[in-house]
């Protein structure tokens, strides 16, 4: 009787070990290998301790050299001073600009016409020349010379903004000189017919061709 019993508990506990292996096989699926992913996941966090990294071979670091000096100073070339002077493709730097202007105020100090470029504006007008008004009467000779050199200013302004200038460079994107010289077979200065003048012989030339009909009416009986 008592075997019996032993025997009923051993076939119990191997039942139950049986069906914790199957559940655990069932909960844990292994993706085509004999291990399951909680197996799976244990194997790969003991083996991220063994994991070395890769090191290349030893490199031996020497210390820089010592620099190369020329064996005599004293016959070296002294440098440039000024590059834009001698070749005129190098743009002018705005420190030699305002020399240049400041040497032509110098030089126009009688010119009672001539307007500087370094000339401060006027704070209340916010213009470097105000222009006179209908109610302050005729203009004086020294207001119309002022107004003529600011309108000279303006086009010469405008001609630089449009890059309509060949005596020098003015900023690093302009061509050098010899190539903004147009060639002796160009065209130069010819603006051709106008469009609206094309326009009106074209209409002109279809009227023509037509002829003059007077419009059909319809009469109403």
């Amino acid at each position: 009787m008592r075997i019996s019993k032993g025997i009923r508990a051993t076939a119990k506990a191997a039942a139950l070990a049986a069906a914790a292996a199957s559940l655990s096989a069932c909960l844990g699926p292994t993706y085509g290998t004999d291990k399951s992913s909680t197996e799976q996941l244990v194997d790969d966090i003991s083996n991220i301790a063994t994991i070395k990294p890769d090191r290349g071979p030893t490199i031996d670091y020497k210390p820089r050299p010592a620099l190369v000096r020329p064996p005599e100073t004293a016959n070296l070339p002294q440098p440039q001073q000024s590059v834009a002077a001698e070749n005129p493709n190098w743009v002018e730097s705005p420190e030699d600009s305002r020399k240049r202007l400041v040497a032509e105020a110098d030089a126009s100090g009688n010119d009672f016409a001539y307007r500087s470029p370094l000339a401060r504006r006027d704070k209340s007008t916010g213009r470097a020349t105000a222009k006179p008004s209908a109610s302050s009467g005729s203009p004086s000779p020294l207001s119309v010379m002022r107004q003529e050199s600011a309108n000279r200013s303006l086009r010469e302004n405008l001609k630089i903004q449009k890059g309509a200038y060949s005596d020098r460079r003015r900023f690093l994107s302009d061509p050098p000189l010899d190539y903004r010289k147009p060639a002796e077979t160009a065209a130069v200065g010819e603006l051709g017919e106008p469009e609206k003048q094309k326009e009106r012989e074209r209409i002109a030339a279809a009227t023509k061709k037509k002829g003059f009909q007077l419009p059909k009416f319809s009469l109403p009986w």
